[in-house]
């Protein structure tokens, strides 16, 4: 990792009783096109504008080539592997936003940042700074139909979702099956109806910042 982000993972900070954290990091994980940014924005719009903060790792991928693997056999780059995304100047946004939701003398609880990226758990320093955790998950064939219908830049090629991003996605999803329990991750089937998770990750926000 880049030597201008602190080594130590940061603890969201809490007020003086410890359990109810003066902002509260809800982190969005898992297969693409899962429900994760449909679920962000949801929340977002159900709180008075200012309470929720939303930080998209998708925007965080390289744009320098020369930074990505490219492979032959799909003649595409792979941008779903870990190197392909800028972790350092995320983790390194999300202290900032964190510190200045905090510390500003003009902000006042409560705050909602959400992160939302398909390997945000893959990298222990988000993983550590999230209060509630989400994995979303989805069978093959909805993931490649809900992925043909989205647009992406550069789009897809033939044989993309196939040969790079579904086993990229069943990797990375081993990678962490073994931290879920342990972490606390939450499973969501994102063939769910999109208003029960809201209601379902809802609850568990309200919970948490009340302290209960």
């Amino acid at each position: 990792m880049s030597s201008s982000i602190p080594p130590e993972i940061k603890t969201p900070p809490t007020t003086g009783s410890g359990t109810k954290p003066l902002c509260l990091i809800v982190g969005l994980s898992g297969v693409t096109n899962g429900g994760k940014t449909t679920l962000s924005n949801k929340l977002a719009a159900h709180y008075p504008p200012g309470v929720v903060e939303i930080l998209l790792l998708d925007d965080y991928f390289w744009t320098d080539t020369n930074k990505l693997d490219y492979l032959q056999e799909v003649k595409h780059w792979d941008f779903d592997k870990m190197g392909a995304l800028n972790f350092d100047g995320f983790y390194r946004d999300v202290l900032a936003k964190i510190d200045k939701l905090t510390t500003s003398p003009n902000s006042s609880p409560p705050h909602i940042l959400i992160l939302d990226g398909f390997l945000l758990f893959n990298e222990p320093r988000l993983l550590a700074v999230c209060h509630l955790r989400y994995d979303f998950s989805l069978p093959y064939e909805v993931a490649k139909h809900r992925r043909e219908t989205r647009f992406y830049d550069p789009p897809d090629v033939p044989g993309y979702f196939e040969a790079v991003a579904w086993p990229a996605y069943l990797k990375h999803s081993r990678d962490i099956e073994a931290l879920k329990r342990q972490e606390g991750i939450v499973t969501i089937d994102g063939t769910e109806e999109g208003e029960k998770i809201f209601c379902r990750v809802l609850n568990d926000v309200e919970c948490a910042l009340s302290g209960r």
